[in-house]
């Protein structure tokens, strides 16, 4: 793994410019990624799943006696709900970042209004390494902080990770070398 990610999976200009403002003197960046690609359908799937569903019954409802459906007009709705999904989640993978440097972790995240957590090294309690089934499947994971100043649940996460384990063993090492 390079010090920033491979560019295929970020602009590594564009990324350098974003975390390069956010350092403090002497800094430096480890690792820079953004979300796996996968981040669009996994963010999407439940509502994809949904739109399905409801285009799938109106299709079977208009067999029913009685139950006039406009198939068309229900099928549009869907297409328009599924494509705005997709908009959306492709803008909130555009806007998230995922820096890595020698003293803490950062996650910039937004659209229209940016958030940035970040966490000093020695503050950091447990790195936990999650994936749920839909992730696994296409082999990304999910990294989750735990702070030392915080109860049990974690408070930041980075979301959609290609090659999870190796983002992992990258942050503990930062951890071991910070502390």
């Amino acid at each position: 793994m390079t010090p920033l990610a491979d560019p295929g999976s970020l602009s590594v200009a564009a990324t350098s410019t974003v975390a390069r403002e956010r350092l403090e003197d002497g800094e430096i960046i480890i690792l820079a990624v953004r979300p796996s690609g996968w981040f669009v359908l996994l963010m999407s799937w439940p509502l994809l799943a949904g739109v399905a569903a409801v285009a799938a019954i109106s299709l079977v409802a208009r067999t029913w006696p009685g139950y006039d459906v406009n198939g068309q007009m229900v099928a549009l709705t869907c297409v328009a709900v599924a494509s705005l999904r997709l908009a959306i989640s492709c803008l909130q993978w555009q806007g998230r970042l995922y820096i890595l440097t020698d003293r803490r972790v950062m996650r910039i995240k937004g659209v229209f209004r940016e958030d940035c957590y970040q966490c000093p090294l020695r503050n950091i309690r447990e790195v936990y390494l999650s994936a749920t089934l839909p992730d696994r499947i296409v082999a990304v994971g999910n990294l989750l902080f735990q702070r030392t100043d915080a109860k049990a649940v974690p408070d930041a996460d980075w979301l959609c990770l290609a090659n999870p384990r190796e983002v992992c063993q990258a942050v503990q090492e930062a951890m071991r070398r910070a502390k």
